[in-house]
């Protein structure tokens, strides 16, 4: 069972009821991330696809962005705008296998949007791309731009496939878009994987570095075993606790910097939520 969990600052994810190895999610998206790359950079030299190569490059782009936001720590997106994005991953999937003459019309109108619809994903998808590989933010905070300019190039690239421009001139310019958005999707998931923060080891204190939207913050986890922890914030005035509704003042101790809680940890993976100065952020 798959469900999203939407929530303020950049902690936008999907969570599965079961335990499935990271590096299996990987391995599944650097099969479908290809696909839908592959059909775009192919498009102009191919002869017009059928409905079903068309409506499996889409699957395969609503798979992976399920999958990138599995593995993912979450994205630089309002927390409106996730299911918004997989809510549009699905139109595309309606206009390749409508065929009832009734929708005939609303088929027509939404062929005539798509060259729109994946310009302002391209768009998007670019800006979080130039923000990754140019600001020289933390290592957290560009694998979030990486993970949301794959999120967004995807579903453009979806709507790529049901685009059918009438001028020469936008046709050329949206397979020209597609292609370039295509390979700098790849290049971003690759290294957003690159990226990704080694899993924590129980019985082995763990640190980070925890986005929070205004900056980051240090976080230290000991013994980040199941039970009462200790938890050290480099940050005055910092909130933390395992539910992100119920968070606990880091108190200051004498003869050290920031703040300092024990928080209790449940069994399994999890997360620990720091609230500072308005933001909030997990590790």
């Amino acid at each position: 069972m798959v469900a999203l969990a939407a929530g303020g600052g950049h902690d936008h994810v999907l969570t599965v009821g079961l335990s499935i190895g990271p590096l299996v999610l990987r391995v599944a998206l650097f099969v479908a991330v290809p696909t839908v790359a592959g059909f775009a950079l192919l498009r102009g030299f191919l002869p017009e696809p059928d409905r079903r190569t068309t409506f499996w490059v889409v699957i395969a782009a609503a798979a992976a962005a399920a999958l990138e936001l599995l593995l993912s720590g979450g994205l630089a997106l309002p927390e409106q705008t996730v299911p918004a994005l997989l809510a549009a991953l699905a139109v595309p999937m309606y206009v390749i296998r409508s065929r009832d003459r009734r929708f005939a019309p609303t088929v027509a109108r939404l062929h005539a949007a798509a060259p729109w619809v994946f310009g302002l994903c391209t768009l998007l998808a670019v800006l979080a791309f130039g923000r990754a590989w140019l600001d020289g933010g933390t290592a957290a905070a560009t694998a979030t731009d990486l993970h949301t300019g794959v999120v967004l190039a995807l579903v453009g690239l979806a709507w790529f496939t049901v685009s059918r421009p009438r001028r020469r001139g936008t046709l050329v310019g949206v397979r020209v878009g597609a292609a370039l958005v295509a390979m700098a999707m790849v290049a971003g998931t690759a290294r957003a994987i690159v990226l990704r923060p080694a899993e924590p080891v129980p019985g082995v204190a763990t640190a980070g570095q925890v986005d929070i939207g205004a900056g980051t913050v240090e976080v230290t986890i000991v013994p980040n075993l199941p039970g009462w922890n200790l938890v050290h914030v480099q940050a005055d005035g910092a909130r933390v606790g395992v539910d992100r509704d119920e968070l606990a003042d880091a108190r200051p101790r004498a003869g050290t910097t920031g703040g300092w809680a024990a928080v209790r940890l449940p069994a399994g993976r999890g997360e620990v939520w720091v609230g500072h100065r308005g933001g909030l952020g997990s590790l």
